[in-house]
């Protein structure tokens, strides 16, 4: 299932996103009830656009270039990403 789903997002990006598009891909995380307390809560949440310029806006609020999570810092706030996203959208 997770195969098919990384295919179609990557077809529907590179085949139908236009330079203009931004996609937000938000992770998951196990529910608090599954984990300890060594185990992350901590939700990826990846942009994914042509568009260099607010990448490179993103990039200066501490995103991290790349699909992989393992170089994730202490995070933020799940209701701190729309206001992230929103600042970094009007700076376009």
């Amino acid at each position: 299932a997770e195969l098919y789903q990384i295919g179609y997002l990557s077809k529907l990006i590179t085949e139908v996103g236009e330079s203009d598009d931004i996609f937000i891909l938000i992770g998951d995380h196990q529910p608090f009830f599954y984990t300890t307390h060594s185990d992350s809560r901590k939700t990826p949440v990846h942009f994914i656009s042509k568009n260099k310029k607010i990448l490179e806006i993103l990039e200066n609020e501490g995103f991290v270039d790349g699909l992989q999570t393992n170089e994730i810092g202490n995070g933020t706030a799940h209701h701190l990403i729309y206001k992230l996203f929103m600042n970094a959208f009007y700076q376009l």
